[in-house]
């Protein structure tokens, strides 16, 4: 949730839009993160796209882990939208 906060505070857009509550719904589930297109924003969007990660275990495990990342930079591999695992 906070990962999709901080995609619509960077971009102004909501990460995920529908007509419907069922829609917006149903496109969180299944479509991917809209990407950042910014070149100066690509380390907080890298942290942003770790944090949105549809598989859990990509996602930070612990609010000190997103803090760490916030202030350092993520060490991890930079993450996009459309990253599989």
């Amino acid at each position: 949730s906070l990962g999709c906060v901080m995609y619509e505070a960077l971009t102004g857009e909501p990460p995920f839009a529908g007509s419907s509550t069922i829609e917006v719904m149903f496109n969180h589930l299944n479509m991917t993160l809209p990407a950042i297109e910014r070149d100066d924003l690509m380390p907080l969007a890298s942290v942003i796209y770790r944090a949105t990660a549809k598989d859990p275990a990509q996602r930070y495990q612990t609010m000190e882990d997103l803090q760490r990342a916030l202030r350092l930079g993520d060490t991890q591999p930079l993450l996009t939208p459309n990253a599989k695992s």
